[in-house]
């Protein structure tokens, strides 16, 4: 039954406050400048489309970026992320209305909206809050049993984000007698991200070439492979059930034992229907997560928000009103204030690539991770490279015929922690390489 009378209209309000106060947090932590080599990648592909010059980086992500160049044609300052808040805040209603409105629906919609995950990897130019907002609406389309926006909304996420294609067994979620022209209906978005993402790199030979090569750097250097997982500070279940679990504002070790909790037992009482659902929507994408990317990034973990927040509402569904409106408020204020207290941080604190950028002196050279081209974008110039480990380091370094004298190191590179400290910056350490390589 749809919630109504105060009960309803008290839920309706709350969810458009969560919606307004969410797409809010977003715009407000959108950065000046890109952060990552990622971004810097996506921020480039506004003009450019190129993917050999990883303007972005393969596939290629072609809905995302059009999407975005949209709303920089239309003067937004942050167009992805103003691509990113506009979906969510449709998809955050969308659950509501999935849900039957009412408490359940504004618990599930609310925490698409205010969850600090979503607030702030919505906020940076890459693809993953835009497909993630395209996601939830096919998501909510397919458990509705409507076939033909599931299929094209599900195509359409897929054409933002590739791996979200795992995504589309949702569509076993629509009636028998529908699903094909469902699954035409997703082939349609697809086959134009193939497209385009063939443009980008010069050709259909060269697409499955890069494909490939993709596809193998996932399981092996620098997604689900030894050398990460080597690298991660916590086993890998752990590290990618963080940022999601975070999403009731909690930070510490308890606070996420105690929303693992409070979700575990949510779900617990969420139709088993509804719980059928998820598992066949998410456990493609989930094992991937698991075995195919990084997870030091939590916004590979952002897909998975909505399928959590539909068994949150499913469940909360089960209790009594009252207690139920209760628990929803406090789990959106928790969110709310998680979302608000990760915005503050993010602007008090800067990101690695601004702190990196503040120390690049005339004569040394910097070697950093992802943060290198993000560096090298804010100081045009100056001598910035990109280097996964030590070793890395000290190659590129033997090769050059005048290395510099002063070689400095960034934490984010794997085994520069052996090396001599230099300062203690802020989310990230800088320390000393000698010429040639020497420590």
């Amino acid at each position: 039954m749809r919630a109504g009378g105060r009960s309803g209209w008290l839920s309706d309000a709350a969810l458009a406050l969560a919606v307004l106060v969410g797409a809010w947090l977003r715009l407000a932590a959108a950065p000046a400048a890109p952060g990552t080599f990622d971004e810097v990648g996506f921020t480039l592909a506004l003009a450019r489309y190129d993917l050999l010059a990883f303007e972005p980086h393969f596939p290629g992500y072609p809905l995302a970026v059009l999407l975005a160049r949209a709303c920089h044609a239309a003067g937004a300052a942050a167009p992805y992320a103003v691509a990113a808040a506009a979906l969510q805040a449709l998809a955050a209603v969308a659950l509501h209305v999935a849900l039957r409105r009412g408490w359940p629906g504004a618990l599930a919609g609310g925490l698409l909206a205010l969850a600090p995950v979503a607030v702030i990897e919505s906020s940076r130019a890459t693809s993953d809050g835009i497909a993630a907002g395209l996601l939830a609406l096919g998501l909510c389309g397919a458990l509705a049993g409507r076939a033909l926006p599931a299929g094209l909304l599900l195509g359409a996420a897929a054409a933002a984000k590739p791996d979200l294609a795992l995504f589309l067994s949702a569509l076993l979620a629509v009636p028998r007698p529908a699903r094909p022209r469902a699954a035409l209906a997703a082939g349609a978005p697809l086959a134009l991200a193939v497209v385009g993402a063939a443009a980008g790199v010069d050709g259909p030979a060269a697409l499955a070439l890069e494909g490939t090569r993709f596809l193998g750097g996932h399981l092996t250097d620098w997604g689900g492979g030894v050398a990460t997982t080597a690298a991660l500070p916590r086993p890998r279940l752990a590290l990618a059930a963080a940022p999601l679990l975070g999403g009731l504002g909690g930070r510490s070790s308890l606070d996420l034992l105690l929303a693992g909790g409070v979700l575990a037992a949510l779900a617990a009482r969420a139709p088993r229907a509804l719980r059928r659902a998820v598992l066949v929507a998410g456990l493609p994408y989930a094992l991937w997560l698991l075995l195919g990317q990084n997870l030091a990034n939590p916004r590979h973990t952002l897909p998975l928000l909505p399928l959590l927040a539909l068994l949150a509402g499913g469940g909360l569904g089960r209790f009594r009103p009252a207690l139920a409106a209760g628990l929803a408020l406090a789990a959106l204020l928790g969110a709310g204030s998680g979302a608000a207290r990760a915005v503050a941080r993010e602007a008090a604190r800067g990101r690695p690539a601004d702190a990196l950028a503040a120390t690049v002196a005339p004569g040394t050279r910097l070697y950093a991770g992802a943060e290198a081209r993000a560096v090298a974008w804010r100081l045009p110039g100056a001598d910035v490279r990109r280097a996964r480990s030590v070793d890395h380091v000290r190659k590129d370094l033997l090769a050059d015929p005048c290395p510099p004298v002063e070689v400095r190191v960034a934490s984010t590179v794997a085994g520069a922690d052996a090396l001599p400290l230099v300062a203690r910056l802020e989310r990230v350490d800088l320390h000393l390489l000698g010429p040639g390589g020497a420590p």
